[in-house]
């Protein structure tokens, strides 16, 4: 079974953009199934009618069955034993591997298989979106209309005086992250970045310029932009920001810019990436790993 870490009950929940993603995963899932138990066809199934999660079933169909032309649900209906639902030949090296692997090594080697495919699958990046605020209600709207440049050269040198606005994600580990997220192998990041702005919090993007890029085992994972929104939006950098309603969004919070880079908030369920995209910042790094240090001279 294959289920979705997105709490959505039908495939349409997707944005296009993850949808692909989704299918991919999908075609991976068949093709590791195909490879490691050498089955003859594929049965996909989607219900999510009792239990209201998106979920399939992918189930091998093999050459040895006595009841072909019967789909699952009605081979369950009439045969339980696996003794009758098969031609057992006496020799194993003439049976389909996924009727003679116990169900351990098939597990295993099927999960192996899955990772290779995913290695193998061109992968695309992220973009996300660094939005800062004035600590102060009095100031907020003046800094709103200011140039990123200038955000840029005030925040580093005052960071205790700014805020950086986080998401909490209402899916898989539920945690707090930049808005954004990952695009197909074809789409520019600044795209990317735009695209899923809109998408979650439904703003434009008056300026944006790149903060810092992400690296992973060599590759570039993603660019991290600072981003002003529009001005007609005239309320993103109010506490409770004016926004579309999006089921991957659950909550927007403004975090202390310097204590975010310090890692401040370990008691909340801020990943470490978080702490580090906002240090490159201050910083004026491009690039960002753990080994970059706080300097303590702004």
């Amino acid at each position: 079974m294959c289920v979705s870490l997105k709490h959505f009950a039908e495939m349409s929940d997707y944005y296009p953009s993850q949808a692909q993603w989704v299918l991919h995963d999908l075609l991976d899932a068949e093709k590791a199934i195909r490879r490691i138990t050498g089955c003859t066809r594929i049965n996909f199934v989607k219900f999510a009618n009792v239990a209201p999660h998106l979920h399939w079933h992918v189930i091998p169909r093999y050459r040895e069955e006595l009841y072909l032309k019967l789909n699952p649900w009605e081979i369950q209906a009439k045969i339980l034993e696996k003794e009758a639902l098969y031609a057992i030949s006496p020799d194993p090296k003439m049976l389909s591997n996924g009727l003679i692997l116990s169900s351990e090594r098939l597990l295993n080697a099927l999960f192996n298989e899955m990772n290779l495919l995913q290695k193998e699958r061109a992968q695309g990046v992220f973009g996300a979106c660094m939005i800062l605020r004035h600590g102060d209600p009095k100031q907020r709207a003046h800094w709103a209309e200011q140039d990123l440049q200038i955000l840029t050269d005030a925040a580093r040198q005052k960071p205790e005086d700014f805020e950086s606005l986080l998401m909490l994600q209402n899916y898989g580990d539920r945690q707090w992250d930049l808005l954004g997220g990952n695009g197909d192998p074809l789409e520019f990041p600044m795209q990317i970045a735009r695209r899923e702005l809109k998408e979650e919090v439904g703003w434009e993007i008056s300026q944006m310029q790149e903060v810092c890029r992400q690296w992973t085992q060599g590759l570039i994972k993603g660019f991290v932009y600072l981003t002003k929104p529009q001005q007609q939006i005239a309320t993103w950098f109010e506490d409770k920001p004016g926004r579309i309603p999006s089921s991957e969004v659950a909550e927007l919070k403004y975090y202390n810019l310097q204590k975010l880079a310090e890692g401040a908030f370990f008691h909340e369920n801020i990943p470490k990436k978080i702490e580090l995209r906002h240090r490159a910042f201050l910083q004026g790094s491009a690039d960002f790993h753990e080994s970059i240090e706080l300097k303590r001279s702004f």
